[in-house]
């Protein structure tokens, strides 16, 4: 059995989602707000058995509700007799900050997207799990969606050689939402991004990305849309999808962290999410300075 930890992030959405595929619902907590996950396909094989918060009453909440056996009175407590931990987005784009117990012990870690708001930042996260030999996963679940992986499988046939794409997002926040849009371009098309440019306005961001070989795309990060999704054009033709099942994206990140804690071997290099960041964190760059911005560079 695969032990874990859960630290913050207990009473937001991935980690009510988390929760549930990895222990399930305790009684009277399949309802509500705590709903979530709760029709997910449960992965046999590992567990969340602590969890921590810096208010203690919202792991004892949490504890109830996804049936975790003990409530950790610290960090330290969290680091002990466990395989892995979790750290999921708690929505204050600072969750980075309980990282570096866990680096420091060589814990296999999940950081939640986005690993932090800014390249430097996230880099300096990056550099303590290098330095220490520490594993580290830190996604959006969109890669390891359905659509994508279906997509991937018939790329070559359907759509063939991309020269261009059209991605987007809701929510209208660039690093902390829109880094799906660009996580799903990233996929797909790879991260060897020189420069973009953000022609929108604050909650509804159309940023252009400029790879290095000419090709282009488009991301749409805007409270108008209402799905994630993107648009492939190719040398055969093009295909359009967005993703819908997130029982099956959320499980199927777990899963790839799971291999990680037995193999300590990232599924994304480290190197690939500094990049993402550095794109999301340009666009912002660019739409303050209304010109083209080059990346920051990993």
């Amino acid at each position: 059995m695969i032990r874990l930890s859960l630290v913050g992030g207990s009473h937001v959405f991935h980690g009510k989602f988390f929760g549930a595929i990895l222990n399930g619902c305790g009684e009277g907590h399949a309802h509500g707000e705590w709903s979530v996950g709760a029709n997910a396909q449960r992965i046999e094989g590992a567990r969340i058995v602590k969890v921590w918060e810096p208010v203690r009453g919202q792991a004892e909440v949490y504890a109830k509700a996804r049936q975790v056996d003990e409530v950790a009175g610290s960090l330290e407590e969290c680091a002990e007799d466990v395989d892995g931990v979790l750290i999921p987005d708690d929505v204050s784009l600072s969750h980075q900050r309980w990282a570096p117990l866990f680096i420091e012990r060589k814990l296999p870690l999940f950081i939640d997207k986005p690993l932090a708001p800014t390249h430097e930042q996230a880099a300096e996260v990056v550099a303590l799990a290098v330095a220490a030999g520490c594993p580290i996963m830190s996604t959006s679940a969109i890669r390891f969606s359905k659509e994508v992986e279906e997509f991937l499988f018939r790329r070559e046939e359907t759509v063939g050689d991309i020269h261009s794409a059209f991605a987007t997002a809701p929510n209208g926040r660039l690093v902390f939402y829109g880094i799906h849009a660009v996580e799903l371009l990233a996929t797909i098309m790879g991260t060897d991004v020189e420069s973009v440019e953000n022609h929108g306005s604050p909650l509804d961001h159309w940023v252009q990305l400029n790879y290095t070989d000419g090709r282009r795309a488009v991301v749409v990060v805007s409270q108008k849309m209402r799905q994630i999704g993107g648009v492939f054009y190719g040398t055969k033709g093009y295909e359009a999808f967005h993703t819908t099942d997130s029982g099956y994206y959320y499980r199927n990140q777990l899963l790839h962290f799971i291999e990680m804690v037995k193999t300590r071997k990232p599924p994304v290099p480290p190197e690939e999410t500094l990049r993402i960041i550095d794109i999301c964190a340009t666009a912002e760059k660019a739409l303050a300075s209304g010109k083209a911005e080059s990346l920051s560079g990993t």
